[in-house]
């Protein structure tokens, strides 16, 4: 099985909107071998999800992200296979600050920085997102 962990910095905004909405895609297209999940690099534990982005996933996608609860990145929250989602090259800095190695399997968003390279896995969670400008 494959795990995709989508990081920001609280686990109460961006990353529980791309948890639930890989999530739901990635099952809509019977991609069942594939498991998704959200921390922050400093998150408090327990938040719920912001209200705006409770708001914008049911008004958009028609899911509930009421029971989210954010949860800080610590080793070890994901398996060896592991792709990790960030939106901006200074992330894998920030979990390193964090004394947390990162592996080379770092999906990063060209619509938040322009410098990441694209690689087929990226693509893929762009297509399976509705992002086929990334």
């Amino acid at each position: 099985m494959t795990h995709i962990l989508a990081i920001c910095t609280a686990n109460i905004c961006r990353s529980p909107v791309v948890e639930a909405v890989l999530r739901n895609r990635l099952q809509a297209q019977g991609l069942n071998d594939w498991e998704v999940s959200s921390a922050g690099t400093w998150a408090t534990q327990r938040r719920s999800a912001s209200e705006f982005s409770v708001e914008v996933v049911q008004e958009r996608e028609g899911l509930d992200l009421t029971r989210h609860q954010s949860r800080g990145l610590r080793p070890p929250c994901w398996p060896k296979q592991t792709w990790f989602c960030v939106w901006n090259l200074a992330m894998p800095k920030r979990c390193g600050r964090s004394s947390l190695t990162m592996p080379p399997r770092c999906l990063c968003s060209p619509k938040w920085s322009t410098t990441a390279a694209l690689t087929s896995a990226t693509r893929m969670v762009a297509r399976v997102m509705g992002m086929s400008k990334w």
